[in-house]
């Protein structure tokens, strides 16, 4: 006579499956939440757009740090562009500007990914003024006579602190969605889980630095409050009104901060965090006009 298994028995199975498929989504989670592309991806996207590039794998201190370049060498007569993205991120989020023609007809262009991103020290989170002086070692290391910097996201305060403490080496700043009012910082119900023991082992290190970066957001901007009425650098800054992640009282501050003659101010009305990757040809347009 067939018998029923018994309570324990299925208990075990149970716990074997959830443990299996447990793994399966740490997995899963952390193959396709690491937000990068090897370089083996890289150089497989610019020859199919056939685009001249090279990727950078080198050592700045004692980090491991990589950024793209594109476009063919030219003398100091010509401008550079670099591209530095938000949190989480990495250089390949501006491929599309990477590989725009028009605008490698124009100018050399850069896309870094950020320390603690892509293939910049992953998994280590630093603050922005170690930021700032990687880019700047970036910019050294890839003399204009014309530096454009343009940050979204985090990347717009360190862009700008760049300038701020490089003002040679940059000649405009373009903070697309920037957040960099400490007092309009918001932090999220989710990104708890970066923070507690129980769910932060199951993340990815990118969503991790993005975690431990926006706790410290708020504290990072009160650290450079001061440089904001100091630049000597010309600032654009684009803000869409539907923007939940940085709320538009970031533009408000840069109107209120900036020396009025250095800012130019474009407040976009239906727009939110995304415009980078939602109105690329918009954003396109302007980097046209501003190295003519």
């Amino acid at each position: 006579m067939f018998k029923k298994p018994k309570f324990r028995a299925v208990l075990k199975i149970l716990s074997i499956f959830t443990t299996i498929a447990l793994l399966v989504l740490v997995i899963a989670i952390n193959i396709v939440g690491d937000f990068r592309i090897n370089d083996l991806e890289v150089a497989q996207y610019f020859k199919e757009e056939g685009i001249d590039y090279q990727i950078n794998n080198l050592k700045w201190k004692d980090k491991n740090i990589r950024y793209i370049k594109t476009g063919q060498e030219r003398d100091l007569s010509d401008h550079l562009l670099v591209f530095i993205h938000g949190a989480p991120g990495a250089s390949d989020a501006f491929n599309t500007y990477l590989s725009d023609s028009t605008l490698l007809q124009r100018a050399s262009i850069i896309s870094v990914d950020r320390i603690g991103y892509g293939y910049s020290d992953y998994g280590n989170s630093v603050g922005i003024q170690e930021q700032v002086a990687f880019i700047a070692w970036v910019l050294e290391n890839n003399p204009a006579k014309r530096v454009l910097l343009i940050g979204h996201s985090y990347g717009g305060p360190i862009a700008a602190k760049c300038a701020h403490d490089h003002p040679s080496l940059i000649d405009r700043v373009v903070m697309i969605a920037p957040v960099i009012d400490p007092a309009h910082e918001k932090i999220f119900w989710f990104a708890h889980f970066c923070k507690w023991k129980a769910t932060r082992w199951i993340l990815p290190k990118a969503t991790k630095v993005a975690g431990d970066e926006k706790f410290e957001h708020a504290h990072e901007l009160l650290k450079i409050k001061s440089i904001w009425a100091n630049l000597k650098v010309p600032i654009t800054h684009i803000h869409g009104k539907k923007d939940r992640i940085a709320p538009i009282e970031n533009a408000i501050f840069s109107k209120n901060e900036i020396p009025a003659h250095l800012l130019e101010l474009k407040i976009l009305e239906n727009e939110n965090h995304l415009i980078p990757f939602t109105k690329p040809e918009m954003i396109l347009e302007m980097i046209y006009e501003l190295i003519e």
